[in-house]
């Protein structure tokens, strides 16, 4: 069902606003040079092909790289956290073409962000649900805009003030 599945179709009325945005991601050894200490290769998270592909090194030196292959955008529009193989392996050349070096993974897993139709965040009422007030589909840039979108919807339920912007 819906609702077993994490749809928010599950939500009645906000059926439409969000659809599923499958993406892969791995785990990798940290790259050590011929003394065995940890080589430093991103000092800053990364990304590549307007955020499809992405990667960070955590403190340890662990390599963090997600993304997929774009044969088909709308193969990834479901709400299932399915490894694909065929993406996996193209992230590991993608690593091995953009860091040039050769990852050795500890883990993989996929992940379901929430997406709009149009690409563009959801914030404000849900439609027929004026006191219902929803924002999201952040599509993965949740964590700067969701602090502004957070400041609106601060405002429009505090103070009626209506700042989300509608274009």
């Amino acid at each position: 069902t819906a609702q077993d599945s994490g749809d928010p179709a599950a939500l009645g009325a906000a059926e439409g606003l969000l659809t599923g945005a499958l993406r892969q991601v791995f785990a990798a050894e940290a790259p050590r040079d011929e003394r065995g200490d940890v080589v430093r290769l991103l000092s800053h998270v990364t990304w590549s092909r307007s955020g499809w592909d992405y990667a960070q090194q955590a403190e340890d030196g662990t390599l963090v790289v997600g993304g997929e292959e774009l044969e088909d955008v709308e193969l990834l529009r479901h709400w299932r956290e399915d490894t694909v193989e065929r993406d996996q392996r193209w992230l590991e050349q993608w690593i091995r073409s953009t860091l040039a070096v050769d990852p050795v993974v500890v883990a993989r897993w996929a992940g379901v962000l929430g997406q709009t139709p149009d690409g563009f965040p959801f914030v404000g009422p849900v439609p027929g649900r004026p006191r219902v007030i929803a924002c999201g589909g952040w599509g993965g840039a949740g964590n700067v805009l969701g602090f502004v979108a957070g400041e609106l919807v601060a405002r429009l339920v505090g103070d009626g003030e209506d700042l989300v912007p509608s274009e």
